[in-house]
Order: structure tokens, then sequence, then C-alpha cells
């Protein structure tokens, strides 16, 4: 899982829009290891929104959805 981690991050950060995406779904449910809690939203939004802004639609969609 680690490795797979490193590799969706490292496509997140090169501007891949569904890597954004995923990983914002993966904050969002918790699933990221080594994380606050709290912190959580805050990361998920922040990956959902790079994604948006790329015009990836279920990553608007999330965003709305989002308290």
């Amino acid at each position: 899982m680690e490795q797979a981690y490193k590799l969706l991050l490292r496509a997140a950060y090169r501007g891949h829009a569904e890597a954004q995406y995923t990983l914002g779904q993966l904050y969002e449910k918790g699933s990221i290891e080594n994380i606050e809690s709290k912190y959580h939203t805050v990361f998920s939004k922040k990956w959902y929104n790079k994604s948006a802004e790329q015009g990836y639609k279920p990553a608007i969609e999330a965003l709305k959805h989002m308290k």
C-alpha cells in the first residue's frame, strides 16, 4: 500500500487529475495512515480542488458535497 501511495502522490504532484481526485478520496475516507484525523478534510479538499481546477467532474461533484 505504501508503494502505491507514493506512486499516486507522484502522479498527483505531476498534475494528473484522476490521481489528485483519488488522493482526495483516500484522505476523505481516512485511509491514509500517519495523518491526524483533523487534517483529513484539509488534505482531501486540497486534492479535490487541484483536480477540479483541471475540470475533472468527479472532483467537482465531491467538492459540492463536502461541508
